[in-house]
């Protein structure tokens, strides 16, 4: 049972979510299956990776059947959808994070929201152009891989291995009111790191260059841009740590004691409660002494009990 409106709301959104892929995934098949029934091919010949498969196979296939107007409106319809959500979700990441980082962006949203849409409406206009099939692939194969791959993977262990496991359930029960099972413990540390590394060694050992699977059509410069727009994205992650250990003081390992334990002090503190409300809790400061590597943690008032009597931290 839900305990308050946004639980509620987060299990009928992942559950509806499940259902439509489902769905999609009977509906996808199902038009393979007439399209191979049509054509008299094996549906691995008429299969078509890439934007072929949505624009060229699908409207053909949705062309031939009854009331094809209506439903090649329907299917038009779901991939304007499925692009604006798919939009949304990347680009609310970036607009929350800088928003977090910088102040004159969170008090200027809307401007920054808008500019951050103009560019990318400008970027995409590449991919209407005539050569735009192309820039899409490039796009499709390098930017759109292995940079989100590498970044959930640190993503992944920065949540459950640095800032902790157990801080991580401490939040989600200050939100919703009981920690996350051991089910989904197993998943946020162990799970989901390995799946994520799994599937980008697969890419790597898998990975053919454009340049080879389509040599009559892509140069080697193509494979250079497309590897150097993803390490655009990608060298921020070590580049940061590589800043980090250069300007903390201290031995070696004591800097990577210091950047690897979660710390939040005066900047830290978060407003709580309603409009009544104006209590103002210090999430925990840690201290990291240079000389002796003795870390102490100093926890905040009404922070020693969490989720009932008895349950102490």
């Amino acid at each position: 049972m839900a305990t308050s409106p946004h639980q509620g709301d987060a299990l009928v959104t992942s559950l509806i979510n499940c259902c439509t892929s489902f769905v999609s995934g009977f509906v996808i098949f199902s038009v393979l299956g007439y399209m191979a029934h049509i054509t008299g091919q094996p549906i691995d010949k008429v299969v078509d990776e890439g934007p072929g498969l949505v624009f060229v196979v699908y409207p053909s296939a949705i062309a031939t059947m009854p009331g094809s107007s209506f439903w090649s409106l329907m299917f038009f319809l779901m991939l304007l959808t499925l692009g604006l959500d798919s939009s949304f979700a990347g680009s609310e990441a970036v607009i929350t994070a800088l928003s977090d980082e910088v102040p004159a962006i969170a008090r200027h949203r809307k401007a920054f929201v808008a500019a951050l849409f103009g560019v990318d409406f400008l970027v995409g206009l590449f991919c209407c152009t005539q050569g735009g099939y192309y820039v899409f692939q490039v796009l499709e194969v390098y930017a759109a891989g292995f940079s989100i791959l590498f970044a959930v993977f640190w993503e992944a262990i920065a949540v459950s291995w640095i800032y902790g496991l157990d801080r991580l359930c401490s939040d989600v029960r200050q939100m919703i009111g009981f920690a996350p099972g051991l089910y989904w413990r197993l998943c946020l540390k162990f799970f989901a790191p390995l799946m994520i590394g799994g599937v980008i060694v697969n890419g790597l050992i898998s990975y053919e260059p454009l340049s080879v699977r389509e040599a009559a059509v892509f140069p080697w410069q193509a494979d250079t841009i497309g590897w150097v727009m993803a390490a655009a994205s990608m060298a921020f992650i070590p580049g940061v740590a590589v800043y980090g250990i250069c300007t903390t003081k201290g031995t070696f390992m004591q800097r990577m004691c210091t950047l690897c334990t979660p710390s939040n002090g005066g900047e830290g503190r978060r407003q709580r409660g309603g409009e009544g409300g104006g209590e103002q809790v210090a999430a925990s400061t840690v201290v990291l002494s240079a000389s002796n590597g003795v870390k102490t943690e100093a926890l905040p008032p009404g922070m020693g009990e969490r989720g009932g009597a008895g349950e102490a931290v």
